[in-house]
């Protein structure tokens, strides 16, 4: 059976359906994880874009900090947001993981930080999630994304 999507339980249980809208949303709590380390590699590349509060590189620096001490994202590449504010760009990737598996850790390191994600894209091919609730003070708006390469 193709994966066409996946749905999110309230247990953090994966339920995979055959049939589901490209677009959709999932409610999660907030709550104190552990750190999620994503692991270096080739195969899958996680992308976060979040757009911050302030517009001075010091602060966003330090909400940045704040995310590192939930999700280890790595070092920021900021630059100014044409609507204010600071846009920081941050690039991961995971290896020795299945593409159901790199999709799970992607769910899983949204739902560390936010929650009320809506979910975008192809299943099969890629994972697009934008959410604008966090736990995590000074994020506006985030994106995360993963695209799935030769396995």
């Amino acid at each position: 059976m193709p994966l066409n999507g996946l749905i999110m339980l309230s247990g953090g249980q994966l339920f995979r359906s055959p049939v589901l809208p490209l677009r959709y949303t999932i409610q999660t709590t907030l709550c104190n994880a552990s750190p999620i380390h994503i692991w270096e590699g080739k195969d899958v590349i996680l992308n976060i874009s979040l757009v911050l509060e302030t517009e001075k590189e010091k602060n966003a620096r330090v909400v940045v900090s704040r995310l590192n001490k939930v999700i280890s994202a790595g070092t920021p590449v900021l630059e100014r947001y044409h609507k204010g504010g600071t846009k920081a760009l941050l690039k991961k990737g995971m290896s020795d993981a299945s593409w159901p598996e790199a999709m799970l850790t992607g769910l899983t390191v949204a739902q560390s930080f936010g929650r009320a994600w809506t979910i975008y894209g192809d299943a099969q091919e890629e994972l697009n999630l934008v959410g604008a609730e966090f736990s995590v003070v000074g994020i506006n708006w985030c994106e995360i994304s993963l695209s799935r390469k030769d396995f």
